[in-house]
């Protein structure tokens, strides 16, 4: 046993195995690929909240509901690719609405970046087709938020809300994926 002391005593760092940036991205790499960032993309509609080469200027395949407005711009300054998705309101709280089919029982990772030009001017609520739905308020800092949410039926709702009339609610890069 004391032979054991005097090696690990003695011997220089160099002799034993080192941890070098190589394992450690390794490391990371494998563990996002467990938390789902190694599976495909599901949400391939080409328009303002997509990500990478779905992105378009468009607000194709969105729904405002009642007093809501849309549009596809450049400003405020879009986190995923060139174009933010902008919902303006006549009386809060008016939202925009997106359906997706995905399929019953699967878990997904739901990942977006929402903000509003006043604090908790905008949230997440009200999700249907999944277990449990997001209760999130936004803040005037772009933020990434990301639900892990699984499937009931294959029909799902989400939906993102002006809650203060006058506001404006930004959301950009919406990624779906399998966990």
């Amino acid at each position: 046993m004391k032979w054991i002391f005097y090696l690990l005593v003695f011997l220089p760092w160099s002799c034993f195995p080192q941890n070098t940036g190589n394992t450690w991205r390794r490391a990371v790499e494998n563990s996002r690929q467990q938390a789902g960032q190694g599976s495909p993309e599901l949400y391939t509609v080409n328009n303002a909240l997509a990500t990478g080469a779905n992105e378009a200027d468009d607000t194709f395949g969105l729904s405002p509901a009642s007093g809501a407005g849309l549009a596809s711009a450049i400003t405020p300054t879009p986190q995923d690719g060139s174009f933010v998705l902008v919902i303006t309101e006549t009386s809060a709280p008016d939202r925009m609405e997106e359906t997706v089919n995905l399929t019953d029982g699967v878990t997904y990772i739901i990942g977006y970046w929402a903000w509003s030009d006043t604090a908790n001017g905008g949230r997440s609520q009200l999700w249907t087709g999944f277990t449990s739905s997001p209760n999130q308020f936004y803040t005037t800092t772009p933020t990434y938020y990301e639900h892990i949410l699984t499937a009931s039926g294959t029909t799902q709702l989400m939906r993102w809300y002006v809650q203060i009339s006058g506001s404006e609610v930004y959301v950009d890069g919406l990624s779906i994926k399998e966990q």
